[in-house]
Parts: structure tokens; C-alpha cells; sequence
């Protein structure tokens, strides 16, 4: 799987509640994330329903005590951050390209410092 979106702070902090769980209600969620800042129920349910169109998690309809959804990560947190190491080495690779970094570096220190990236990348692509 590409995982090509940021994740914005509050929609990572969903990840981790439903990442360290495995599974999660809107009403989990929120009470977890309820320790520590002042959040309605809607805007949690926002968030993970956003979280699910974008790929990041799945979602099943649960009947027991009234219809509602149960969310599962659909990305593990590895999956993200090998995404996101990537997507970093990529736009740090794609910045040496300035000339003012050559100068800096000097040719020799730059050619090793792209290949490094490069081969973080691949093998981050690798893995993922």
C-alpha cells in the first residue's frame, strides 16, 4: 500500500489510540483522548471517518447496543513511518539538486549523501 497523506496532529493521535488498541469505537477514542484535551464525540467521529476514507483505517457496523461503527488500522504504524522516512528522504534528495548545496558540501560529500538517501528510500520501498 502508498500512503501518501500527512496525517494532521489530531488525526495521529486517533492512529495511536486505534494503533495501541487494535480496534475502536468513537466512544474509546474519545474518552482517551478526552484525558488530556476538551473534544465533542462528533469531532472524534469526524476524524475517524476521515481516517477511513483516506485509506488508513476499516470500519465494520456493530449492532449491539445500537447500530454504529468499530474501526480497525487498516496501515500499521511501521507501514506510516517507513512511508513517511521515504517521502522524507525523497524531498531531502530532491533539495541536493540546488547548487548551493554542492557548494556547501562540497561534490564528493554531496554524491555520498545522495547515495545514503537513496539507498534509505529503496530500502524503505523495499519493505514497504
Amino acid at each position: 500500500m502508498t500512503i501518501v497523506d500527512e496525517l494532521g496532529e489530531l488525526e495521529r493521535l486517533v492512529m495511536e489510540v486505534v494503533w495501541s488498541r487494535g480496534r475502536a469505537f468513537v466512544k474509546d477514542v474519545h474518552e482517551e483522548l478526552s484525558r488530556t484535551r476538551s473534544l465533542a464525540p462528533t469531532t472524534v467521529s469526524t476524524v475517524l471517518d476521515r481516517l477511513y476514507r483516506k485509506g488508513f483505517l476499516r470500519r465494520e457496523l456493530v449492532k449491539e447496543g445500537g447500530l454504529r461503527y468499530i474501526y480497525y488500522p487498516k496501515v500499521t504504524r511501521e507501514e506510516f513511518q517507513r512511508s513517511k522516512i521515504r517521502r522524507m528522504a525523497t524531498t531531502i534528495l530532491d533539495s541536493l539538486e540546488d547548487p548551493a548545496f554542492a557548494s556547501i558540501l562540497g561534490d564528493t560529500n554531496l554524491k555520498e549523501l545522495k547515495e545514503r538517501l537513496r539507498r534509505l528510500a529503496s530500502s524503505e520501498s523495499d519493505r514497504g
